[in-house]
């Protein structure tokens, strides 16, 4: 199983903030919301290089509160305040129930939920 820490909320039907670090500086975030437009569970892959000099840090600091001492406040905080096309996710993967986007993550992203 992988390493993800959970920086959301306490249950998945609440929203997850997965996130695992890929290298100095760069970070893999997984991030669920619902849709209540199309009542569907989204599930955001996104890669975070925080290095990046296209990312204003005083903007995203000014809307998100962010620590900018916290590196993966810092991540989080970008994909808060950029779209999430940014962080090379095009598409969300989207889900009807909650079970399907709980499988998801346990069988293609090796969430072990007992450990988050």
């Amino acid at each position: 199983m992988t390493n993800y820490k959970n920086y959301g909320d306490v249950s998945l039907e609440h929203g997850f903030i997965l996130v695992i670090e890929d290298g100095e500086k760069c970070y893999r975030i997984l991030k669920t919301d619902f849709d209540f437009d199309s009542n569907q569970y989204l599930l955001f892959d996104l890669y975070v290089d925080i290095s990046d000099s296209w990312i204003d840090w005083e903007d995203v600091q000014k809307c998100c509160d962010t620590d900018l001492s916290d590196n993966i406040q810092m991540a989080i905080g970008a994909t808060y305040f950029y779209n999430y096309m940014e962080f090379q996710c095009y598409e969300p993967l989207k889900f009807d129930t909650i079970e399907e986007l709980e499988t998801a993550l346990i069988n293609d992203y090796q969430i072990d939920f007992e450990a988050i």
